[in-house]
């Protein structure tokens, strides 16, 4: 009996691990699978969903400029028939097993559908992209490539200037020293986003966790019984807070009073279920006081900080209102 006891458990430690161990795709041992990703969280964890069976067109961007001097541009789309583009919809990316080709803003799958091939896979990941920029009062259109890199842990696209690269190179002053002493540092970028990504690859990946939806998420910042104290619920909802990707900017927010005690505490983040939502919230429990120490109110948020319940206390600790 007590064999069969530990093989249980056994399996269950397995499963258990296996379940919170993600392969993310920029891990030693990944083999890139070939496919379609609908998503970042698709590409990141090297899962495309759908199979890709399609011939890759490339399509050539011309220099437009007439007065400086400048590369044309090979993008690359997926030749698919209008069926098969129709009923995949909108695509993050795809590889053809060996190479990753990209678009952030996730276009609807058709025969203009451009792709950037992805020069690494890395913490940052590298790549160019063709922006055609229109002249005014019949001034002549030009064209410029813009460097972009592709955040591992949030799917955030930048485009490279001087001060993402100071960003990026923050905690690495010996890569931020030799850069800034190169002489053509546009011509470097590519090569300084590597070493880095290469030298960091271990310590830069904050979150191997699949993005949560808002149901999740409103069920995760609820207390539960097993947060017998402030401090465990804080730190179990910030620590997920800081790490998944469906969250950016999270803090505990605490605000004193003159005479130093503690006026509120609670959580805010800006959430990435929409790319367009952009504001700060307020979420999970929030805690207010008087100025003389005792509690004052508990406010519930949910991840969208709406309302969900609000418990006024008296100065003797007794609930006023609920």
């Amino acid at each position: 009996m007590m064999k069969r006891q530990n093989i249980f458990l056994y399996l269950f430690l397995f499963l258990g691990f296996s379940s919170f161990s993600q392969s993310i795709i920029i891990d030693d041992t990944v083999v890139y699978k070939r496919g379609i990703y609908k998503d970042f969280e698709e590409f990141k964890f090297n899962r495309p969903s759908i199979p890709f069976d399609y011939k890759i067109d490339s399509f050539e961007y011309k220099n437009l400029d007439l007065y400086a001097k400048g590369d044309s541009h090979f993008t690359y789309r997926i030749a698919a028939n209008k069926t098969d583009a129709k009923r995949i919809g909108s695509v993050f990316g795809f590889c053809d097993g060996k190479k990753i080709y990209i678009n952030e803003s996730m276009p609807l799958l058709g025969e203009r559908s451009d792709f950037e091939l992805l020069h690494f896979v890395g913490l940052y990941s590298f790549f160019k992209q063709f922006m055609f920029v229109q002249g005014e009062l019949g001034a002549q259109n030009s064209s410029t490539i813009l460097y972009k890199v592709l955040n591992i842990n949030n799917g955030e696209v930048s485009v490279l200037m001087q001060d993402d690269l100071n960003r990026i190179f923050a905690d690495d002053s010996v890569l931020l020293q030799q850069f800034s002493t190169e002489k053509d540092q546009k011509s470097k970028i590519e090569t300084y986003i590597a070493l880095y990504s290469l030298k960091h690859k271990i310590d830069g990946v904050y979150c191997r966790d699949k993005k949560m939806t808002k149901q999740e998420a409103d069920s995760f910042i609820v207390r539960l019984d097993a947060d017998s104290t402030d401090k465990k619920y804080y730190n179990r909802i910030l620590s997920k807070l800081k790490t998944n990707p469906a969250f950016c900017d999270a803090k505990l927010d605490k605000e004193y009073f003159d005479n130093g005690k503690l006026k509120s505490i609670g959580f805010t983040t800006r959430c990435n279920f929409d790319p367009n939502d952009q504001f700060l919230y307020s979420v999970g429990v929030w805690k207010l006081f008087y100025e003389t120490g005792p509690l004052k109110e508990i406010i519930v948020y949910s991840i969208s900080s709406k309302l969900l319940s609000r418990t006024r206390f008296d100065k003797a600790g007794k609930i006023i209102t609920k």
